[in-house]
C-alpha cells in the first residue's frame, strides 16, 4: 500500500539532509514523499529526485535564534 509522507524542518544542510535521503529511501520503497524544508536543502533534493518546497531561507548558525536566522 502507498502511503504519503510530508517530511518537515529548518536547520543547516546538515540538519536537513537527513529528510532528504529519508524521503529518497521511502520513495524508493513505493511510497509518496515531499520535503518542506529551508532552502539550503532544493539541491540535495533535486538531485534525490525529491519534490521539495522552499519554506524559509538558509539557516546560518545554530547558535542564533529564529529571528536571527530567517528574519
Amino acid at each position: 500500500m502507498t502511503k504519503r509522507y510530508v517530511l518537515s524542518g529548518t536547520g543547516t544542510h546538515g540538519d536537513l539532509l537527513p529528510l532528504v535521503s529519508v524521503a529518497a529511501e521511502l520513495m524508493q520503497r513505493g511510497h509518496e514523499c515531499h520535503v518542506l524544508a529551508n532552502a539550503s536543502a532544493a539541491e540535495a533534493a533535486r538531485q534525490s529526485g525529491v519534490p521539495f518546497v522552499a519554506i524559509a531561507d538558509h539557516h546560518v548558525n545554530n547558535l542564533g535564534t529564529l529571528q536571527e536566522n530567517f528574519d
